[in-house]
């Protein structure tokens, strides 16, 4: 990190010379252009305060007070060099999504659509997605499944979920070529998941996920 800094010390001294008196007045505004890499939206520079050893301005002096006496006094407080109005606005949430779905082309058209606002995780086959949800410790914000499947369909994935990571299966989302079978549809009536037919929206999935994970959809 690449830290331009400017400070700005400040000092002055009054003195009365009936009253045998002298006030120096001293700070400092300590400010420094700042280069950070590595955020979600890439290097940003900006304009930060406190960088050093923090912005202040104080006041001590010496008040003869007669017959040998004085008075010392010291009056110090720290402020914000930098007003919050000139920090860059922080990066948007992004979530994490997994995709589930057989057909490759599919899936990497939904992953290039969710990239966009989400970090992605992919998978052909629910025996797949379950060993990801093992590694990741279930730690995704929304799954984005395919209703009909080989093997392992959307409706035996999501009680799988369920049942190792409980609360995971409110973040389904399913979505379908319109083929139903009686369980499919039976099983749909039964659960408050949103199941998208195609072809669907893409700013419809956005939205969706959006809704699970808090990430923009925008």
């Amino acid at each position: 990190m690449n830290k331009t800094m400017l400070a700005l010390i400040l000092g002055a001294s009054a003195g009365a010379a009936a009253a045998q008196s002298n006030v120096t007045v001293y700070g400092i505004v300590d400010m420094a252009v700042v280069r950070e890499g590595g955020a979600a939206a890439g290097a940003i520079t900006k304009v930060t305060s406190g960088v050093a050893s923090g912005s202040r301005l104080g006041f001590k002096g010496t008040e003869d007070l007669g017959n040998g006496l004085s008075a010392l006094f010291l009056l110090e407080n720290g402020f914000q060099a930098v007003p919050d109005s000139l920090s860059p606005p922080a990066a948007p949430a992004r979530g994490r999504v997994l995709i589930v779905d057989d057909e490759p082309g599919n899936l990497e058209v939904l992953s290039r659509v969710l990239k966009k606002k989400n970090d992605v995780l992919s998978a052909l086959t629910g025996m797949d997605a379950l060993g990801i949800l093992e590694r990741e410790k279930g730690k995704v914000d929304a799954i984005v499944s395919d209703l009909n499947m080989p093997d392992m369909d959307g409706i035996d994935l999501f009680k799988v979920v369920a049942q190792k990571f409980p609360g995971l299966e409110k973040k389904f989302i399913f979505i379908t070529g319109g083929i139903f079978v009686a369980e499919s549809r039976e099983f749909l009536e039964t659960v408050p998941n949103l199941c998208l037919e195609k072809p669907f929206k893409f700013d419809d999935l956005l939205a969706a996920v959006a809704q699970c994970s808090g990430a923009s959809a925008k």
